[in-house]
């Protein structure tokens, strides 16, 4: 395809976003070859030195002859490398994109780069998930939850599981109604932080196991005041479901730098004599006995006495198993 004169800006524009970059510095000859090559377009000295101006006066940052003594080249993009690996490794490593979205977004990410990054990136190592989801309806789920939460109306959707044959399947006929508040990161997991009229609570669902879900005409229930979605999922360690209580902890202070990144610098934290430190948190118990259970040589739960020994019959049942 050859475009017209009218093109030739933006055309420009693309040779300097697919073949510069500081490495790879662009001759005024390289320039034409290329618009010739790529665009079908014979251009003159004199409109490439008015259109890299152009472009210039627009706001992109170019690096002249003037500037380097060797060519021209974009000096920064939407992403900066760095920028692009993260994000890569992030997409690349997170197990509720699916396979293809995978391939996808990191091909729009390489696209931000000249093609020596492109290059580039395709020889870094990044960390594979254990197992992508088979939910190809992520970020539909996310674009309609946004629309339901601005527009103030509930949505209904079925809720997926996995079945003994590692297929992903509806866990009940009828479909879950809520009203959505916000959308969350933790755990490694995109959550739904919505009201449950079914259990009059709040209540979260991963995103990536939505399906089939549509916005509702009715109104969503209006959050109680002061409530906070982030400091929910904050609190509601693994998201998994239970009332948020008041628990203390015992730790060695080996794990003094796991405990604050995984519940924050606003907890109360003294020290206990020694190597140790008395953390007092605010979670849920299911969460915390799953973490607790992880740190087993490092911490032990004082109270509520309830978890307590809820957590010692659980190791207890373990110890005889492996007995």
């Amino acid at each position: 395809m050859t475009y017209g004169s009218k093109a030739n800006v933006l055309c420009l524009l693309e040779i300097l976003k697919r073949y510069s970059d500081d490495a790879h510095i662009l001759t005024m000859d390289d320039i034409k070859k290329r618009m010739q090559s790529d665009f079908g377009l014979d251009i003159e000295r004199k409109a490439v030195y008015a259109n890299l101006n152009m472009l210039c006066d627009f706001g992109y940052d170019i690096s002249m002859f003037a500037d380097n003594g060797k060519g021209y080249y974009l000096c920064t993009r939407d992403f900066e490398p760095s920028e692009v690996h993260l994000l890569a490794d992030a997409v690349y490593s997170s197990s509720f994109i699916p396979e293809k979205a995978t391939k996808d977004l990191i091909k729009k990410l390489q696209s931000t780069q000249s093609r020596y990054f492109s290059s580039r990136i395709k020889s870094m190592t990044f960390v594979k998930p254990e197992a992508k989801t088979a939910n190809k309806e992520l970020f539909y789920n996310i674009e309609v939850l946004d629309d339901a939460i601005s527009q103030g109306v509930k949505v209904s959707f079925d809720y997926l599981r996995y079945d003994i044959n590692k297929r992903l399947v509806q866990r009940r006929d009828t479909k879950y109604v809520v009203s959505p508040y916000a959308i969350v990161w933790t755990n490694e997991k995109y959550y739904l932080i919505c009201f449950y009229e079914k259990y009059n609570a709040i209540s979260h669902f991963r995103i990536d196991k939505i399906k089939g879900i549509t916005l509702q005409s009715e109104a969503a229930a209006a959050p109680v005041q002061g409530f906070s979605p982030y400091d929910y999922a904050k609190s509601a360690i693994y998201m998994y479901g239970s009332q948020i209580e008041r628990i203390a902890l015992l730790c060695n202070m080996e794990i003094l730098d796991d405990v604050i990144d995984r519940f924050g610098k606003d907890i109360q934290i003294t020290p206990h004599g020694g190597d140790r430190f008395k953390a007092v948190i605010h979670a849920t118990s299911g969460g915390i006995k799953f973490w607790a259970l992880q740190y087993l040589r490092h911490c032990e739960i004082l109270s509520p006495v309830s978890l307590r020994a809820e957590v010692a019959e659980i190791i207890r049942q373990g110890v005889y198993k492996y007995d």
